[in-house]
């Protein structure tokens, strides 16, 4: 490219030049998750979706039907979270919803939230 015997259109057709790729619409992302209980835990099934080139986190919260309503459960780098928590004796509902992080700040929206029966 430097030599100047590297056109425009020979750039184009080698790939190494063309129109830049623009950020996604940050306030429109919203987390896909699935739940999965293995053995006495619960994986939380999450990806990038094609994003993580923008993103850096996954931030997840859950409600253990205990009373306390949602609460934070931990920020994740690394897609499908595996939640160690012990399984209640009974059989309870643990709910989970989750939230992308951009740098060291929330961005998007919140993910619906997804239910699983464990213990019992």
């Amino acid at each position: 490219k430097k030599s100047g015997k590297c056109t425009d259109a020979i750039a184009e057709d080698l790939g190494i030049v063309g129109t830049e790729e623009g950020a996604p619409d940050f306030s429109t992302l919203v987390p896909k998750l699935g739940l999965v209980v293995s053995g006495n835990t619960v994986i939380v099934k999450w990806n990038w979706q094609g994003l993580s080139r923008w993103l850096r986190s996954c931030e997840i919260m859950v409600d253990r039907g205990d009373g306390k309503g949602f609460v934070f459960l931990t920020v994740d780098t690394t897609p499908n979270y595996v939640d160690t928590q012990p399984f209640p004796a009974t059989k309870a509902i643990w709910t989970y919803k989750a939230i992308f992080r951009g740098d060291d700040a929330q961005v998007g929206q919140w993910s619906a939230p997804v239910s699983v029966t464990v213990g019992g």
